[in-house]
């Protein structure tokens, strides 16, 4: 697969549904009074771009990263801004939903994303879509618009709704999932996937 840095601009894609669906607050996306307080700070900037930009500045600052192999299950967005800390899935909840209280139509994307010459891992962030412009992509953990390194797998409304797998089980605690990505740098850029 060859990639190119479009600055979080996404082209070429089949849109199937119109931006005003991705306008819909979900249980993991409902905004509390602490997500709307956010969102009123960036509610000065010009325009819907300049928004999600000042979004993901306030995102990154007041949340920390944590890796997904610490959270036991996705939690809602309050939750996360509440406490100060969440996976990128849980970062790109509370992304969504401050901008979707804009009236910014915001999408979360699942996917994979390298970084430093490391392998890819499993990786969340989040789409808003901008008049004349389209979808951008928005990576709040790393504070960055998605990169050559973010490769989109799957969106929908939340992270339910981009989930690889999905089901219970009994004694769910033995089972495991492994995801690598490998990305080169030659004149294109390529990569492999794998998952197990």
């Amino acid at each position: 697969m060859e990639t190119r840095d479009m600055t979080g601009v996404v082209r070429g894609t089949v849109e199937r549904f119109p931006p005003s669906l991705f306008l819909r607050q979900t249980d993991f996306t409902m905004p509390d009074a602490q997500i709307e307080a956010m969102a009123a700070e960036a509610v000065d900037a010009d325009g819907p771009l300049a928004q999600a930009h000042a979004l993901m500045g306030l995102i990154h600052e007041a949340i920390t990263e944590v890796p997904v192999e610490s959270a036991a299950v996705a939690r809602a967005a309050a939750a996360v801004l509440a406490e100060g800390e969440g996976t990128s899935g849980e970062i790109a909840h509370v992304f969504t939903s401050a901008a979707r209280h804009l009236r910014i139509p915001a999408r979360h994307i699942s996917g994979y994303a390298t970084e430093d010459d490391e392998p890819g891992t499993a990786r969340e962030w989040a789409e808003v879509h901008v008049p004349k412009l389209g979808w951008v992509a928005f990576d709040c953990g790393r504070k960055v618009c998605a990169t050559e390194e973010h490769v989109r797998v799957a969106v929908a409304l939340d992270s339910l709704g981009v989930a690889p797998v999905r089901g219970t089980g009994i004694n769910a605690s033995e089972e495991a999932r492994a995801n690598a990505v490998t990305h080169s740098s030659h004149h294109g850029q390529s990569q492999s996937q794998t998952q197990e």
